[in-house]
Parts: structure tokens; sequence; C-alpha cells
């Protein structure tokens, strides 16, 4: 129910509308200053309003200061911000809104935390359920699944990487005390691990032997850090160096794998490769 004085006020508005009483106009003129200071307050635009919308609006004000719903969230909100004084209810309906809305925030974080923590857990599983070998990287097993690798990867590697759909990279990822870039590849119709590569980069001719073949000694080297020596080495010359296909310096006799190190050009750029895959992959330079 409206209450009675601002009935009797609305009303004595509504006759000022219709006549020209000047000292009770500006009587109600200061009220609508009053009013539309409120309507300001509150977030809303003034501008356009007639005085018929500044009543309606002061109306919807009065009646739902009025509502029990409101009063008991009147309560709740002295009880916590600790205000005693007089209070407009959009701004207590604001308060309301703002307050569900971060709770509705800190509930998306926590679900997204407890599926996080469930695909950690189911993550670590796979692992476990997979084959091992020396060849994985990381110690995260060929054949694991692509969510499951980001997540184990992410717990070893935190640098940020770049998701190209089949295949991720990380620019700089480290390797013994280099950085290079490094891909992971899965497979396009499973969606498991089949492969990843570490790449330095491309360099013009001149750089060739102080870079690029610096490059695949280094990369060499983690590598038999990890597997052990190579099986087979090679003296690469200048001449065989070919576009797009990459020339072995080091190869590993790997059951089950194909392990190898190499040199190769694109665009008479020249670079170094490790290439550690399951044999049924594919590989390219």
């Amino acid at each position: 129910m409206k209450s009675l004085p601002f009935l009797l006020v609305a009303l004595s508005w509504t006759v000022i509308l219709a006549t020209d009483d000047a000292p009770h106009a500006a009587f109600f003129d200061s009220m609508e200053n009053h009013y539309k200071q409120e309507i300001v307050e509150c977030g809303d635009n003034v501008a356009y309003m007639s005085k018929a919308s500044i009543v309606a609006w002061k109306e919807h004000m009065t009646e739902v200061a009025q509502t029990p719903e409101y009063l008991a969230l009147l309560k709740e909100y002295r009880k916590i911000v600790g205000s005693s004084t007089t209070v407009l209810p959009c701004k207590v309906i604001a308060w309301n809104e703002q307050r569900r809305q971060l709770q509705a925030k800190k509930e998306e974080v926590l679900t997204k935390e407890l599926l996080l923590h469930e695909d950690y857990e189911n993550a670590l599983r796979e692992r476990d359920s997979l084959p091992k070998s020396v060849y994985d990287p990381l110690g995260i097993p060929f054949g694991i699944s692509k969510r499951s690798f980001i997540l184990l990867f992410k717990e070893k590697c935190p640098k940020p990487f770049v998701d190209m759909g089949y295949h991720i990279y990380i620019t700089d990822m480290t390797w013994g005390d280099y950085n290079y870039l490094t891909a992971f590849y899965f497979d396009r119709k499973t969606d498991r691990l089949i492969r990843y590569e570490i790449e330095s980069n491309a360099v013009v001719a001149d750089n060739l032997n102080k870079t690029t073949r610096v490059d695949g000694e280094n990369i060499t080297r983690c590598l038999i850090r990890d597997f052990g020596p190579p099986s087979k080495t090679f003296r690469i010359g200048f001449f065989d160096i070919k576009s797009n296909t990459l020339t072995p310096l080091s190869m590993w006799d790997a059951d089950g794998f194909s392990v190898y190190v190499g040199l190769s050009m694109s665009k008479y750029r020249y670079y170094a490769k490790a290439v550690i895959c399951k044999t049924n992959d594919q590989s390219t330079p």
C-alpha cells in the first residue's frame, strides 16, 4: 500500500501541473529537484524525464521500500555494512546485486577448481596407466590425451604455451642450459601425444657455423643427458642441408621410437631440430 504522505504529495503535484499556483509551484519545484537528485544517485538519467515520470519513479521506489522482502534486505544491509543512516532503496538493491554477482563468481571459481582437481586426478590415473619410456617428455608418456598432457605439463613447466589445435608449442622451453622452441603434436583422430620437436631459431647462411651447428650440438647434448649416447652421428656439409628436409646429425636406435637431431633450412634460413616420435608417426621437419 502506498504511504498517505506520498499520495498527498503526488496528488498535490498533479494538481499543480494543471494550474498556475506560483507559491505551490516553487515548493514542488524544490521537491522535484530533491527527487531528481535521488534519481541521479541511483544512476538513472533525469535529463529527459517529465514531472509525471519523476513522480512515477518516486512512487515505485516508495512501493519497493515498503515490501517485506526489501525491509528484510535493508535489515541485512545495515547489519553487514554497519550503517544506520537513511539509504535509498536503489542503493540497497544495487548492493545486493553486487553481492549476488560476487558470490556467483566465487561459486564459478570454486566449481572450476573442483573440476580441475577432478581432471588432474584423471590425468594422473591416465599417466600411470600408460607404458613409460626414457623418451617421454618431462615424464609424461606418449599416448596420453591432450587435455591430460596440458594439465600435467603446466605443473612441470609453467611457461605459457600456444594452442594450435593438433599441436601446442612453447617459444622458449628450457632444455639443459638452453631455451628452444618446443612443439608437442597430437594425433588428429585420437587427440593423443605422438611426437615432440625441439627447434632452434632460424638464421641466415652466414651464421650457420657459429649458431645453427652449435645449436645442433647443444640439443644433442640435452638428449644424451636423457637418452644416453646416440647410435649414429654424421658430419653434415653445407650442401648436405636441404630445404624442408631434416638432414641427420645424430640418431638413436630406440625400439618403438624414432629419435634424431638434424639440420635443415627454409627460405634460406638455417635451423637445428630434434624429433622424438612414435615409429608409427609420420614426422616432418
